[in-house]
C-alpha cells in the first residue's frame, strides 16, 4: 500500500504523538509539506508501516534529497533535522527569506521542542 501526501502527514502525526516535544517539532515542520508537496519529494526518506497508520523519516535520507529542493524547502528540512537529530544550524540563514506562514509555523515549532508557550514564552 502507497500512501498519499494527506495519509503520510496523518501517520507521521500518530507517530509523533507522545513523543518528545523535539521530535514533534520536527514532524510539525515537516507536516507542513502537505500543502507544498514537500511530503511527495521526500517519500523516499520516510518509512511507514501501515499497519499501526505510523511513519517516521529517515533523516540523514531526507537531508540528502533536500538538496534538490527550492531553498525555503531545503531550510525547512534542514530546521527539522537540527531539532529531530540535533544536526547544527544556522539560524540566521535558515530564516533568511521565509514567508510569514512558514515563520510561524517555525515559531510554533520551536516553541513545542523548547516546551513553551508560543504566546508567552513561559515553560509549561
Amino acid at each position: 500500500m502507497t500512501a498519499d501526501s494527506q495519509q503520510l502527514g496523518q501517520w507521521l502525526r500518530n507517530a509523533a504523538d507522545g513523543q518528545h516535544p523535539t521530535a514533534k517539532a520536527a514532524v510539525l515542520i515537516v507536516c507542513h509539506g502537505v500543502q507544498s508537496q514537500l511530503l511527495d519529494k521526500l517519500a523516499t526518506a520516510i518509512e511507514t508501516d501501515p499497519d499501526t497508520e505510523r511513519a517516521w523519516i529517515n533523516w540523514p535520507n531526507a537531508t540528502e534529497i533536500a538538496q534538490m529542493f527550492s531553498g525555503g524547502e531545503r531550510r525547512l528540512i534542514a530546521l527539522a533535522a537540527s531539532l529531530y537529530i540535533g544536526k547544527p544550524v544556522d539560524l540566521a540563514d535558515a530564516l533568511t527569506g521565509l514567508d510569514t506562514h512558514n515563520a510561524e509555523l517555525l515559531a510554533e515549532a520551536l516553541a513545542q521542542a523548547l516546551d513553551v508557550d508560543p504566546t508567552t514564552g513561559r515553560s509549561h
